[in-house]
């Protein structure tokens, strides 16, 4: 389990394996085993990264930020190896099956919503869907969890505003974060992550 949206991250850790609140006689030991608890659950919450794959090279660079940090993060395409395309499958229905595959299995959810280039247009529709998904999946309750999720914005990138709505509604526990580089969006969602886990 997850720390919940109105828990402190390091005072009211509910510990992830099941054991409920760590509660120890001694201070600091009690410090010592949660901030451990912290380093552990960095391991463990798997993080799903989403966007446009006209921004693959991104979407690659920020995976292997995280991965390098410590954290266990994946793309849609990781899961090919796990999970194959069917004999006659439509690679549509495929690539639709694997992103909800990934947003399922996250703990931790990076929608980045990219800025379109001259001739480039609804880049980042698949976003607006997949964010839906999550949403949808959350508010009819199919999910054990409540992943932490963060909305990356390019600098000079214009979401609709149903999606701008979507996002505003889920607040605290999805947030958003504006991003003008590649040292941006790398530094905005390990500081996020960072900020998830604790470490």
């Amino acid at each position: 389990m997850y720390p919940s949206a109105h828990q402190s991250y390091i005072f009211d850790w509910w510990d992830y394996r099941g054991q409920g609140k760590i509660r120890c006689m001694d201070i600091s030991r009690e410090y010592g085993d949660r901030l451990a608890a912290y380093r552990d659950n960095k391991h463990v919450v798997p993080i799903g990264i989403f966007g446009s794959f006209h921004r693959y090279d991104l979407l690659e660079a920020l995976r292997d930020h995280l991965v390098a940090s410590g954290y266990p993060a994946s793309l849609s395409t990781d899961l090919a190896s796990r999970i194959p395309q069917a004999d006659g499958e439509d690679p549509d229905v495929y690539n639709f099956r694997i992103s909800r595959e990934l947003i399922d299995g996250s703990g931790i959810c990076i929608f980045t919503i990219f800025s379109e280039g001259p001739g480039e247009t609804n880049i980042n529709q698949s976003i607006s869907q997949e964010a839906q998904y999550l949403y949808d999946t959350q508010e009819l309750g199919r999910r054990g969890d409540d992943p932490r999720v963060l909305v990356l914005v390019e600098e000079g990138s214009k979401p609709a505003s149903l999606f701008k709505g979507l996002v505003k509604s889920c607040h605290p526990r999805w947030n958003e974060a504006p991003f003008s580089s590649r040292e941006d969006l790398l530094m905005a969602a390990r500081q996020f992550c960072w900020n998830v886990t604790g470490g």
